[in-house]
């Protein structure tokens, strides 16, 4: 008797110690939303432009122009800018900034600004994110990040 009286004190002494562990914290939020970066103009045949074997007969696609904005935690990143709002034909109809701006994101909460590539319809807009240290640009890597605000020199 004693020995089962002593397995279950010995087992509810070992769940409150599992009661008492810290708790596991919650993964952070993560989302991924995606803004229209340019105005799409007529399909363009792909074998010009995107094959050197010409494969694709007369294929031709809509060109979109895409930019993402990723929320990790309380943390933001932009993947590409898309065109400039002066680029003639495929200017966007919004701004990247009144884009954000409908989602109640500020430019300046956005920490880090992802170029895929230094093509017009990945950079036009990039300058609404101004960077205040430039050692914080990581060319190499094509990402661009905003730190927090520090007075200049």
């Amino acid at each position: 008797m004693n020995r089962i009286l002593t397995m279950l004190v010995g087992g509810a002494c070992a769940g409150a110690l599992v009661g008492l562990a810290a708790p596991a914290h919650a993964a952070p939020e993560i989302t991924l939303t995606r803004f229209e970066c340019g105005t799409p103009q007529a399909p363009v045949a792909v074998n010009q432009r995107f094959s050197d074997t010409y494969a694709y007969g007369d294929l031709k696609l809509q060109f979109v122009y895409s930019c993402y904005l990723v929320k990790h935690g309380d943390e933001y990143l932009l993947w590409d800018t898309g065109h400039a709002m002066t680029m003639p034909n495929v200017a966007p109809k919004v701004s990247l900034v009144d884009l954000l701006a409908q989602i109640a994101i500020k430019p300046d909460q956005v920490k880090y600004v992802g170029i895929s590539h230094y093509h017009a319809d990945h950079t036009g807009q990039v300058s609404s994110f101004p960077e205040d240290d430039a050692a914080n640009w990581e060319g190499r890597l094509g990402c661009h990040h905003q730190s927090e605000a520090q007075p200049k020199a």
